[in-house]
């Protein structure tokens, strides 16, 4: 099992055959709302590509924007989970900063279809919905943040960054990757998420511990 696995949402009976499927929907949704886009994606196609008639579909979903949310929350659930474990394992705060920075990068890169399905279609989410995301992008930001000011006063990271702008830079990088990574390529997740978070954290070093 990989590191940046989690369990999508479950329906509320769950037969080990139903839990089955239900990663499945929940994979192959990601898959089409990538492929195709959010709007043009109906329940039909979902429910065609795995293979059930579309009225079964509510035994594990609601609604298509639930479908949405679910996927969005997917990963966002997963960046607050991070920030937890990547502090509990203590270290310095240059350390624990390139450790989060590795997983989300592997993250982005074994589920680049969720990552993308967020990028690119969110907007479509509101109300409620919306403000969970938001709230939840804000404290993940907000820990990278307050990791660049310890690294800061610790002498770790140069003290002439912005932490604000320093986080922007290194996840702008990293949530990237959706754009370009493909299955099947010459690097592996794994390695991808290790140079970019080293290159990342390198960025931030007081210039004479860059070299």
């Amino acid at each position: 099992m990989s590191e940046t696995h989690r369990e999508w949402p479950r329906p509320k009976i769950r037969p080990r055959k139903a839990e089955v499927k239900n990663d499945q929907i929940f994979e192959t949704a990601a898959r089409l709302f990538y492929e195709k886009g959010y709007a043009a994606t109906s329940l039909q196609d979902l429910a065609h590509a795995v293979g059930l008639q579309k009225g079964s579909l509510y035994y594990y979903i609601d609604s298509k924007k639930d479908l949405l949310f679910a996927i969005t929350d997917y990963a966002h659930t997963f960046f607050a989970e991070l920030t937890e474990n990547a502090r509990a394992e203590g270290g310095t705060p240059v350390q624990t900063l390139e450790r989060m920075l590795f997983q989300h990068a592997r993250f982005a890169a074994e589920h680049f279809h969720v990552t993308a399905v967020f990028y690119n279609e969110r907007s479509a989410l509101g109300g409620e919905h919306q403000e969970r995301i938001v709230a939840t992008r804000d404290a993940y930001e907000k820990s990278l943040r307050g990791l660049v000011r310890s690294g800061q006063k610790a002498g770790e990271i140069a003290p002439d960054l912005d932490p604000r702008l320093a986080v922007f830079g290194v996840l702008g990088t990293i949530n990237w990757i959706h754009q370009w990574y493909r299955p099947g390529g010459e690097l592996p997740p794994a390695e991808i998420a290790s140079a970019l978070s080293r290159q990342a954290v390198r960025s931030l070093l007081p210039r004479a511990d860059a070299d």
